[in-house]
């Protein structure tokens, strides 16, 4: 009912934020809600993003191996963490993205994904938490690459930047050291 009820997200502080359009996502109660899917399209949770970023999921939906799809799958699927990921992704390539959501969940949504489309190149789009003790993110994503015989990649170990969205914004940002 409330992903019915829900508007198109046309502009949101996190959307701007993070330099990404909607990309399917609505706005409810002034959060960006993001539909959680399993491979047959069924909804089964959402998630609820603050004008700051912080993220909830709905009470009582089900998250492990559900997703947010975006595209079509065309030649390569790419799966990732993170809504703002996804979407910087899918609006650098044009491919289709799986969003896991965090983590913990990319095992899960490879295999679902590998378990539907046996022959589909996947590409894991690991995020790189270079800057804390233990990279989860590396460590997860690997975990899942290697579990589904897909790619991995994921962005430079730069000061600031931990995911693919990190790192489209830091390429966008105007060079201090000046011209050559």
């Amino acid at each position: 009912a409330i992903w019915a009820a829900a508007d198109t997200v046309l502009s949101h502080p996190y959307l701007t934020i993070k330099g990404i359009s909607g990309n399917g996502a609505k706005l409810y109660q002034g959060h960006v809600i993001v539909p959680v899917r399993d491979t047959s399209g069924t909804l089964t949770s959402l998630q609820y993003i603050s004008g700051n970023g912080f993220k909830r999921f709905h009470t009582g939906g089900k998250l492990s191996g559900c997703y947010f799809p975006l595209g079509s799958i065309r030649e390569r699927l790419f799966i990732c963490e993170g809504f703002a990921t996804g979407a910087t992704i899918h609006e650098s390539t044009g491919d289709a993205v799986a969003i896991a959501f965090n983590a913990g969940n990319l095992l899960a949504v490879a295999s679902e994904i590998r378990a539907k489309y046996p022959a589909l190149p996947i590409t894991v789009a690991a995020d790189n938490d270079h800057e804390k003790d233990n990279n989860v993110g590396m460590v997860k994503a690997l975990s899942a690459a290697q579990a589904v015989n897909a790619q991995i990649i994921w962005p430079p170990p730069i000061n600031g930047v931990s995911d693919f969205n990190d790192y489209a914004k830091h390429l966008r940002q105007p060079s201090s050291e000046g011209p050559a």
